[in-house]
């Protein structure tokens, strides 16, 4: 059997999606201050309204939104496809502009010829450089200037703004509040681990004064060797042994990207996640012109240079 038919009312300011038509109401007057048309009948209902559309009032302000709904509202005015890729545009005017970068499976700076990778860095090279806009997303409020290629970060550019401070804090409230949570557990488990570690002494030199002579007489080593109970791995000493529980079995990772939401068990890691979204490679070869945002394909590049080197030499 087929289902009805889902009636979805959409708010045409800010596009968010209520089932019942007095929802609807209720968010145009809790959110953008309208009011309803108090009139003796329909006919002055329908006089009202057309003097109204006469003389249209001005844009309401954008009201906080999710990040779902936010890039939804940035890309309403992009509406032009691109024919060759799956990217749009405002206009054609600038679709023919995406045109001229187009070249064979890459793309190239229609203004200097500078080849690029892909559309992102092409589009920001076309604002940096030669200042033209091309698919830039604009800061919905009014009187702002801020541009940006990427939702994201427009989406943190929001909490300069006063109504859109509070809710971006209070989810930064929120995030801060959950790792102090996850660092007393953590703290809680490094105390049950210091005292296990006392009674494993303890224990340890009831054995060392029970051995023989010939026991003791052997070398020890420097450190004190843990091991996993679970895999049998061996590590220095016990904080180890707790990060290799908690990342590896326990499954810990405190922390999380905002944009995407990828868990990460260091802290390290999650900096060079967040690198993908914002497009920065800080990481440069001094031999070649090679950048990277991981630290480990900038150490496998340099030893290239040095098999190099030493070939050369040979």
């Amino acid at each position: 059997m087929e289902l009805p038919a889902r009636i979805v009312y959409v708010c045409s300011l800010c596009l968010r999606q209520y089932d019942l038509l007095e929802d609807l109401r209720g968010h145009m007057m809790l959110y953008h201050d309208c009011q309803p048309i108090k009139s003796a009948n329909k006919k002055t209902q329908y006089m009202d309204a057309g003097r109204e559309s006469l003389t249209p009032p001005p844009p309401a302000e954008l009201q906080p939104l999710p990040f779902k709904d936010f890039r939804i509202v940035l890309r309403a005015k992009q509406q032009v496809n691109c024919t060759c890729c799956i990217y749009k545009f405002e206009s054609h005017h600038k679709l023919s502009l995406h045109v001229k970068c187009h070249k064979d499976s890459g793309f190239s700076c229609s203004e200097c010829g500078q080849d690029m990778p892909n559309w992102r860095r092409c589009s920001l090279h076309l604002w940096r450089m030669h200042h033209l806009d091309v698919d830039l997303l604009e800061c919905p409020v009014l009187g702002c200037d801020y541009k940006s290629p990427i939702a994201a970060l427009v989406w943190r550019h929001m909490r300069v703004h006063k109504n859109w401070r509070s809710r971006v804090m209070r989810r930064e409230l929120l995030r801060r509040r959950a790792q102090k949570q996850q660092q007393q557990q953590e703290a809680q488990l490094q105390q049950q681990e210091a005292q296990l570690q006392q009674q494993q002494q303890i224990e340890a030199t009831d054995t060392q004064q029970s051995m023989p002579a010939i026991a003791t007489a052997k070398k020890t080593k420097y450190y004190a060797e843990k091991t996993c109970d679970i895999c049998q791995r061996k590590f220095v000493n016990g904080k180890t042994l707790s990060k290799h529980v908690k990342t590896v079995h326990n499954k810990i990772k405190p922390f999380i990207c905002n944009v995407c939401g990828k868990k990460t068990a260091r802290k390290a890691s999650l900096i060079i996640h967040m690198r993908q979204h914002t497009g920065e490679k800080p990481l440069k070869c001094e031999s070649c012109k090679f950048s990277t945002r991981d630290p480990s394909s900038l150490y496998k590049h340099r030893q290239r240079h040095s098999l190099e080197k030493s070939r050369g030499d040979v």
